[in-house]
Formats: C-alpha cells, sequence, structure tokens
C-alpha cells in the first residue's frame, strides 16, 4: 500500500492523504476488541490502541519529529519495518510522506479526549501532563506571539555562521541547516511548575 508514495527517489516521496483506518485489519482489530472487554483492569497500548477500546483514561505518547530522525540515525527502523541499516533519508521520506501524517490525522481524531499526554523526548525520562492543561497551554499560545524550537544540522555545504552566532556546538565541523518555523519538522516547549513538556508542534 505504501510502495506507490514511497517512490524510487532517494528523498521525495508522494504526499498520503489516507489516515490510520486505511492500514488496520477488520478481523484482527474485532479479535482484540474482544479482548479489552473483558472484566478488570485492561491495558491497550501501541500505534492506534484507541482503535481497541478508548479506554477509561487515554494517555498518548508524543515524540517530535527531529527526536525520531535523531534515532534514525542511531540505527531505529520505521514502524513495523526491519531497516535498521536503511539509509537516513529514506528513512525520513517514509515518515515524512506517510507516518507523520497518518499519525497526526489520528491524534487529531482523539486530540480531545487525551486524558495524559507523555512527553518520551528523553530516553529515560518520560514526562506527563494532563491533556487539559496542555490543550489550554495551546489554546493560550495561539492567543499571542510565539516560537518553535529551532534544531541545526550539519551539511556538505555547511561553514561557521550558525556557530558562531547561534552559540552551537563547537565540535561538529559545521552547519548547514537551521529549521525553524517549520511545524512539520519542530517542535513547542511547555513549562508546567518546574518540568518542561516538548511536543511536536504540528499539535
Amino acid at each position: 500500500m505504501m510502495n506507490p508514495f514511497l517512490t524510487e527517489d532517494r528523498v521525495r516521496g508522494v504526499m498520503y492523504y489516507g489516515k490510520m483506518d486505511d492500514f488496520i485489519d477488520d478481523i484482527k482489530l474485532a479479535q482484540y476488541q474482544s479482548l479489552a472487554s473483558h472484566k478488570g483492569r485492561v491495558l491497550v497500548y501501541g500505534v492506534g490502541a484507541s482503535y481497541i477500546h478508548k479506554g477509561d483514561t487515554l494517555i498518548y505518547c508524543d515524540l517530535a519529529c527531529w527526536e525520531i530522525q535523531l534515532r534514525y540515525r542511531k540505527g531505529m527502523p520505521n514502524f513495523k519495518q526491519d531497516n535498521d541499516d536503511e539509509d537516513v533519508l529514506k528513512k525520513i521520506k517514509r515518515s515524512f510522506f506517510i507516518e507523520w501524517r497518518i499519525a497526526d490525522k489520528h491524534k487529531m481524531d482523539i486530540f480531545e479526549n487525551i486524558d495524559y499526554f507523555l512527553d518520551s523526548n528523553q530516553e529515560g525520562n518520560p514526562k506527563i501532563v494532563t491533556g487539559n492543561a496542555l490543550r489550554s497551554a495551546l489554546k493560550k499560545t495561539t492567543q499571542r506571539p510565539f516560537r518553535l524550537v529551532p534544531y541545526f544540522d550539519p551539511g556538505v555545504w555547511g561553514g561557521q555562521w550558525m556557530k558562531k552566532n547561534c552559540d552551537l556546538d563547537e565540535k561538529q565541523n559545521n552547519y548547514a541547516w537551521s529549521f525553524d518555523g517549520v511545524p512539520e519538522e519542530n517542535s513547542l516547549y511547555f513549562r508546567f511548575g518546574d518540568t518542561r513538556i516538548e511536543i511536536p508542534a504540528m499539535d
């Protein structure tokens, strides 16, 4: 189903405008839905878990696109793929044109019903905030000027200007990319008391 959108190009694909529903096996979904109806406490987890059951408490685990890209570089595969060693640009292409699109649509479908958002951007240091608190913060953000979290990356044409002017890591050979103000790529920081939460700007 994904192949026509992936193309043979290393970087450019074709935008997938479908939804996560397109990839759901209805027979398997019905089987899991029957399991989730058992008495007692049942934990349903994973991508699309809310398809199986809305639950008494819905927790959404969020991860910024830039962090996903950094994990691809460390060998993380795409969803349900065995492409650990694949060209990083091809991994990002699959995410940008398909995976992130369907995940964002699914998130928006359930956004108002999410009880807790789990920030999983720092490995080994998850942080959680109530859905009401995050939705309130997002609403306030739209009513004032705000800035997205920028990120910087080396590249073959990079130079030293950004190092000097943006206070960046001197150990890097150069910086060629500066992403700031691109909702599909950048993220947002919110502080709740002493806890800083990072979410994708697409939220």
